[in-house]
């Protein structure tokens, strides 16, 4: 922990315990993970954008979502995963460039 700390030039007290240079790790991790997925795409000319889960101002399939959820409780009536079924697949069908 102590090289990886020193390697990437982040702060720590040379006198801290296992459980201490841990949690100093843990909190600067996320800054050096790199997904292979994300190493593909950058090999390729692509550059990877990371959203916030289900905000809808940033993701607006969120929108999408939420428009098709509410038309198919509105229009269940019966309560029969058939019926949610079809619902759905008339939703998505009704789906335009517009939404």
């Amino acid at each position: 922990m102590v090289q990886w700390l020193t390697d990437k030039k982040l702060p720590f007290q040379p006198t801290m315990l296992k459980p201490q240079l841990y949690e100093v790790a843990k909190s600067y991790k996320k800054r050096y993970v790199t997904y292979k997925f994300d190493t593909i795409l950058t090999n390729h000319g692509h550059t990877v954008l990371r959203l916030p889960l289900c905000h809808l101002d940033l993701n607006p399939i969120e929108l999408i979502w939420a428009t098709i959820k509410n038309n198919v409780d509105r229009k269940n009536v019966r309560f029969k995963m058939d019926d949610v079924q079809e619902l759905v697949q008339y939703e998505f069908a009704s789906i335009t460039d517009e939404d």
